[in-house]
């Protein structure tokens, strides 16, 4: 509700607050509030539908700044997809070409890339990297599974593209203490324990470059002749979304369960008597991965290659749905909670007996409590209000990815530039005349400033520029506002952020 003095009520702007975050603000790299302001920094979620699996991922990467912003010309770059599946539980062929493709690309670059994963299955060469899938390959190249992928780009002469097989302890790899001792995986004394009493230790992988002869040290970074280089390691995390039985879905987090030691798999142990990441059940699986990120090494990027979704099964097509979405965060606590909630949960059909434990704000499932835990570690955010989603639906017909809303009477596009300084523009198309009013609040929810008050406009597209200044002409402090479209009686939010 409205005050006389323009001010909106406490639910109402919380209301507007959290149908705004479900789109608007990106906030890019480097950009951050003053100390004091009320707004905390917000985690971007770029999301892609209804493209071909590479136009998908071409388009989240350019919604989050592009693949530039977070690889450079030298680095090494570790990309982890997930093998231990086939059809719908291997991430898709054709976005981790792509996504190769682009870094290849980039201006200057002179690193290398590594596809590695830990399938945790004897031979480490097989499922993902050997099967030919009947779904999730790539139609385009006709690459049916990794190893084609990888042998793919070495034809076309890229010889910097290579593959590694992580392997646990219980199947031929070694327990090192680093570099120096060749491959294998480094036992650390970080202990995580769960709320039930089980206690498991950080690993991680030592793995060399079959390409330049460098070794990655999963936690510290480049080494080579007894040194570490000054060389960055990135790490770019590719999974799919699918339904798993022990934590009801697997995504983004869970994918990490490919980069650990994991002997014995579902109820392994590791020396010492601890649980292995898998074995110390749901709850304790969210935390040890969550301390994992803190402790080890957290993902640069996260992508969910969701083209299909295995709402019944990882691996049986005909309990899949082809959903065409790819999702890409820095936040992969964030990112799962939006695809489970967006993706899966709605790909599921009524009726299946797993369906309400495809929704992560359901708090009587696993997956509920493998996120809480995860995030308990300080990994990410699970409030909405603190998500920015970027969408784009290349079946809407819009020219470019800034559109926030399409409706049967309007669409509503993000403001530009946003973050601003001095003046942002705000564009909104209209399908038939309609009455239009647009409002700017505060984050205490009152009325800043009328740009619009029930003006009746034309179809067609129509602008306005804000300059920062409240109705007095005074500017605006730096930090987030509301904006309120009201279009023929319907309402609609996006978020301004005021740099100054």
């Amino acid at each position: 509700m409205i005050g006389r003095d323009g001010t909106v009520s406490r639910r109402e702007f919380f209301r507007m607050l959290a149908a705004a975050t479900a789109g608007v603000l990106f906030v890019p790299p480097g950009f951050g509030y003053s100390k004091g302001s009320v707004i905390p920094l917000l985690q971007p979620i770029a999301v892609s539908r209804n493209g071909s699996p590479p136009h998908n991922l071409e388009k989240v990467l350019e919604l989050l700044g592009g693949i530039g912003s977070f690889v450079g010309g030298d680095d090494i770059v570790v990309i982890k997809p997930n093998c231990q599946w086939r059809n719908q539980g291997t991430t898709n062929i054709a976005c981790v070409r792509r996504l190769i493709e682009l870094i290849l690309a980039l201006p200057g670059f002179n690193g290398e890339i590594i596809v590695a994963e830990n399938i945790h299955r004897t031979p480490a060469d097989s499922e993902g990297w050997t099967v030919v899938n009947e779904i999730n390959y790539d139609t385009e190249k006709g690459l049916r599974n990794y190893n084609e992928l990888v042998a793919w780009f070495h034809d076309a002469g890229y010889a910097q593209v290579t593959k590694c097989h992580l392997v646990s302890t219980d199947r031929g790899g070694r327990i090192v203490t680093g570099p120096a001792d060749g491959d294998g995986y480094v036992h650390t004394n970080l202990v995580y324990t769960s709320v039930t009493g089980d206690s498991t230790i950080m690993t991680y992988p030592v793995f060399t470059s079959s390409f330049s002869g460098i070794t990655i040290d999963f936690r510290s970074g480049a080494w080579k002749h007894g040194a570490y280089l000054n060389r960055h390691v990135r790490f770019i995390n590719t999974s799919v979304l699918n339904d798993h039985g022990s934590v009801n879905a697997t995504c983004s987090v869970k994918n990490l369960m490919g980069v650990v030691d994991l002997p014995g798999n579902e109820f392994g142990e590791l020396p010492g008597g601890y649980k292995n990441f898998h074995s110390i059940l749901t709850r304790g699986m969210g935390g040890a991965l969550g301390m994992f990120m803190n402790s080890i090494r957290r993902p640069d990027l996260n992508i969910i290659t969701a083209e299909w979704v295995g709402w019944g099964s990882r691996i049986d097509p005909a309990q899949a749905t082809r959903a065409r979405t790819v999702l890409a965060s820095t936040d992969p606590v964030a990112l799962d909670y939006w695809a489970t909630k967006y993706v899966l949960y709605p790909c599921t059909p009524e009726g299946h007996p797993e369906k309400e434990y495809h929704h992560p704000d359901n708090d009587f499932t696993h997956l509920w409590k493998y996120l809480h835990t995860c995030n308990d570690e300080g990994i990410g955010t699970l409030n909405e209000n603190e998500m920015q989603v970027s969408e784009f639906d290349f079946n809407a017909g819009v020219d470019s990815g800034n559109c926030r809303y399409i409706t049967g009477d309007a669409a509503i596009y993000y403001n530009y530039p946003n973050p601003f300084n001095a003046w942002t523009t705000l564009r909104f198309d209209l399908v038939r005349p309609a009455s239009v009013s647009v409002t700017i609040y505060d984050a205490a929810g009152r009325q800043v400033r009328s740009l619009l008050a029930a003006r009746q406009l034309p179809s067609g597209p129509h602008l306005l520029t804000w300059d920062g200044r409240d109705r007095t002409g005074r500017r605006v402090a730096g930090g987030v506002y509301v904006c309120r479209f009201i279009i023929g009686g319907s309402s609609y939010y996006i978020k301004l952020a005021a740099s100054q």
